[in-house]
């Protein structure tokens, strides 16, 4: 039976926008992680021969600055950006895809898959059962409240696009429900109810369990460009995180996202937290539940002063009123190319951001629970 290639079109659900801290300050700088476990997953759940041939992510208008961070990571290899604007003619839904197609030079009878790029759900289907024009992937069996996938071969995709204006995603799927007529349930589908960072990384791991892991790294490292390695020395203790590559650990590391270029020194405390790359944390640095930014930091300096501690509760566990819609529950969030004086006591669910004087951090030692400092903001 002649191979059906497929094409892997991901987007980000609205639902899913603000989940561990998609913040306007660090807007979506851990994403490349996000899709890199949803396109490993599916891979690797779909055996490997199942493999998709090309790579895409819609970016809606008002989310550009994800094309900026995932340039710097690791699947910029093998991920296209599509840019797409409901305002700009060239750049809606339908004229972008059909350009796609048509630079790629992906085959009619090839299909694409559209999917919600979701952590916390994933699945395999039988590449053979694919015969018709455009299918949906139920999962009511499984996640009654999941959004459906869609499987579409690319001559009539091609000829949806010429044909009409389809402005975004959303309009794509609610024209696609009045066309699709048939379903394809998925062999084994897997979900998991994720709400803080730690059952996301338990989840990957359960995951990851029983796979051959030599293999894996094998299959996907023509995908990766050659990266720094990372260095965790023997006083080092990680449990149960993740970390990227060109890091250096000597503290303590648990349920948290460490990404890359990353520097933690000795007796420095990490728990259920998302340090972004460049960060460098003094000794005897304790963090629990924050999400600091990234820092621009070819010098390697110190970003997190010696002694400090942030995200333990000071006082009363306020709320940060300004910030209530933004910050992920319990979070301190410590925004892009700050620097925090070493001593200083943050509370939590506090925001520090800004082109911070960090003489006057250093005057008020406390940022009681719920705080907000910032200066020289720019959004």
């Amino acid at each position: 039976m002649e191979k059906r290639r497929l094409a892997f079109v991901g987007y980000l659900p609205e639902d899913k926008r603000k989940i561990l801290g998609l913040t306007d300050d660090i807007p979506y700088s851990f994403l490349p992680i996000y899709l890199n476990f949803t396109l490993f997953s599916l891979n690797i759940t779909n055996n490997f021969e199942n493999s998709f041939d090309k790579y895409a992510f819609i970016i809606e208008d008002n989310y550009s600055s994800i094309s900026d961070n995932i340039k710097d990571q690791s699947i910029s290899n093998s991920m296209q950006i599509l840019n797409i604007s409901e305002s700009d003619n060239v750049r809606i839904f339908s004229s972008v895809i059909k350009d796609y197609i048509e630079s790629q030079r992906i085959e009619n009878q090839d299909y694409f898959i559209f999917s919600p790029c979701n952590f916390n759900f994933i699945w395999t289907f039988n590449r053979g059962e694919i015969k018709k024009e455009a299918y949906f992937i139920d999962f009511k069996d499984f996640y009654e409240d999941a959004k459906r996938v869609i499987i579409i071969r690319t001559d009539k995709l091609l000829n949806i696009c010429k044909s009409r204006s389809i402005l975004s995603i959303n309009e794509f799927y609610s024209y696609m429900a009045g066309e699709i007529k048939d379903e394809i349930k998925p062999e084994v589908a897997y979900h998991f109810e994720l709400n803080t960072l730690k059952e996301y990384l338990i989840a990957h791991l359960r995951i990851f369990q029983d796979i051959d892991l030599y293999n894996m790294i094998i299959h996907f490292t023509r995908l990766l460009p050659k990266v720094s390695e990372t260095d965790i020395s023997k006083e080092a203790e990680i449990l149960n995180s993740f970390i990227g590559y060109g890091c250096t650990i000597k503290g303590k590391v648990q349920d948290s996202l460490i990404f890359n270029n990353v520097l933690i020194l000795q007796d420095a405390e990490i728990t259920g937290s998302i340090i972004l790359p460049g960060t460098v944390i003094a000794k005897g640095v304790k963090i629990k539940d924050c999400i600091i930014g990234t820092y621009k930091n070819p010098m390697k300096d110190i970003t997190v002063g010696p002694n400090t501690v942030m995200g333990y509760p000071i006082q009363s566990n306020l709320k940060n009123i300004k910030y209530s819609n933004d910050l992920p529950e319990g979070y301190t969030l410590i925004g892009n190319n700050t620097l925090l004086p070493g001593g200083v006591k943050i509370g939590k669910q506090c925001v520090i951001r800004g082109k911070i004087n960090i003489l006057e951090l250093k005057k008020m030692k406390n940022l009681l629970d719920g705080g907000t400092f910032e200066q020289d903001v720019t959004l």
